[in-house]
């Protein structure tokens, strides 16, 4: 420490950490927002591999931190020769961000720094999402580093530890940008070198959809699997809770049936005039919107909570959060979080391992039938053209994968600002609909749509195209 040269020159492992956790002397402020600020201080990173040759002569990791949060990048001081670096308050390590849209994630990645041409060595990276933080208080977290979010079967090289706070100028504005997606970011920079650095901090190691990769489709796969799996369960869960009139929300300590009482009173009525079929659906969907976010707000982990329904709506009236701060304690929730994630697995892998059986049976049956047949396999390389067909089949699984997680993220109010708004739509437009004569609107919309599109007279509508397509073909050979 500048100031406090000869007490900070040697610092004993407990005391370093406790310098560790002071606060930061110098925030460097970045972005272009005008929502709110995001601080962030990087505290220190934990059991990272050692990239450097000559380990045993004390030639280490040389790490330093890069972030990047939407139009912005920063990057920490270099710590040479250290697994288990700490940057201590009077170096490189906070940051302010100002604020451009309440859902942008921050990307984090360490790497071992390098000198001259040769490029900086990846170590792994993590993205934060900061919407469901609490506002006004300081959040210290700590998170593996991977090296790709986007394959499944990964090991954490390391972890690393930061201090976060939001500030909120404007939690109304804040709620009304999530009416618009995320906007695409540049982050421009100069040198090839850092271009590489931010590209990895944001998409990770496997970045580049255009080529085949064996490790990058199976974890598409996977992912999507699981999504089938999350999927069946709830479906099948739910209609059991539904069916069977099991508690569901907690009512003075009581379980009470309350989503069953709604789909039952919903689906008597729906017997008894048909028409309410669309107001109906839309209402159904807000109503599962709403089961998500109960769920999601009875979860053992206080991260894994968002605001509630109630409280967005208070936010939007008045352009106050109604939102408490409270105090989370060490561990707060994490055992029961655990064995609710590990009761999950379980189920995944215990149907996984029935899936396999059964493969491997047909795969006897199969191989019984074919034993007079011989196939000749070829020992040469993959063509050029199957490894773009490979790729094309990737690209298309990726967007598939990409497009179930948006739905999910959705669905379970990962994005819960995001979330509230299609909650709030679907809401409203059902309640609208209620009012709408259905019956009519119906009738004359079948009417319109036989009479219009159906009868003798569009003969003459396909008499005039074909006189169309025949002037066009004309007017084509002419040219």
């Amino acid at each position: 420490d500048p100031d406090r040269k000869e007490e900070t020159e040697f610092l004993r492992p407990h005391d370093l950490k406790v310098e560790t956790r002071l606060p930061s002397k110098k925030f460097i402020e970045a972005g272009s927002g005008t929502l709110g600020k995001l601080y962030v201080e990087i505290l220190s990173c934990h059991d990272l591999p050692n990239l450097d040759t000559g380990g045993q002569f004390g030639n280490l990791t040389d790490s330093f931190v890069t972030l990047v949060y939407e139009d912005t990048c920063a990057m920490t001081d270099v710590i040479d020769d250290e697994l288990s670096p700490h940057w201590l308050p009077w170096t490189q390590r906070a940051f302010c961000f100002n604020m451009i849209h309440p859902a942008s994630l921050l990307y984090l990645a360490v790497f071992d720094f390098d000198l001259g041409i040769g490029q900086h060595d990846p170590i792994g990276r993590v993205a934060v999402n900061v919407l469901h933080l609490q506002r006004d208080t300081i959040h210290t977290l700590k998170f593996n580093l991977y090296p790709s979010s986007n394959v499944t079967d990964r090991t954490a090289n390391g972890s690393i530890t930061i201090r976060v706070r939001i500030e909120s100028f404007d939690p109304r504005a804040a709620l009304l940008a999530g009416l618009k997606p995320r906007p695409k970011m540049h982050v421009n920079v100069t040198k090839e070198k850092s271009f590489r650095v931010i590209r990895y901090t944001c998409f990770g190691e496997y970045d580049n959809e255009e080529t085949f990769d064996l490790t990058v489709t199976r974890s598409y796969i996977n992912e999507i699997l699981e999504y089938k799996a999350s999927i069946r369960y709830a479906v099948v869960d739910s209609l059991k809770s539904l069916m069977f009139w099991r508690g569901q929300v907690e009512f003075f300590s009581v379980m009470v049936p309350i989503h069953s009482l709604v789909f039952y009173a919903m689906a008597t009525r729906l017997i008894e005039r048909p028409q309410l079929i669309v107001p109906f659906s839309l209402l159904g969907v807000a109503w599962i919107m709403l089961a998500t976010l109960s769920l999601r707000r009875h979860h053992p982990s206080p991260w894994e909570r968002c605001p509630s329904f109630l409280q967005f709506v208070h936010i939007l009236r008045t352009g106050k959060s109604a939102i408490p701060v409270s105090s989370v304690k060490e561990y707060e929730g994490a055992e029961a979080a655990k064995q609710l994630e590990l009761a999950r697995k379980k189920r995944l892998d215990e149907d996984r391992e029935l899936a396999e059986k059964r493969a491997a049976l047909l795969q006897e049956i199969n191989d019984i039938g074919d034993d007079n047949i011989h196939t000749k396999v070829s020992q040469g390389a993959i063509p050029l053209d199957l490894l773009m067909r490979l790729a094309r089949y990737q690209a298309m699984i990726g967007r598939w994968c990409r497009k179930f997680r948006l739905v999910k993220i959705i669905l379970t109010w990962e994005e819960s600002v995001i979330s509230f708004w299609i909650t709030a739509a679907f809401l409203s437009a059902g309640l609208v609909a209620l009012l709408l004569p259905w019956g009519f609107i119906l009738t004359w919309a079948g009417r319109i749509f036989v009479h219009g599109f159906l009868g003798p007279h569009m003969k003459l509508v396909d008499l005039y195209l074909r006189a169309n397509e025949k002037k066009n073909k004309e007017l084509k050979d002419l040219m």
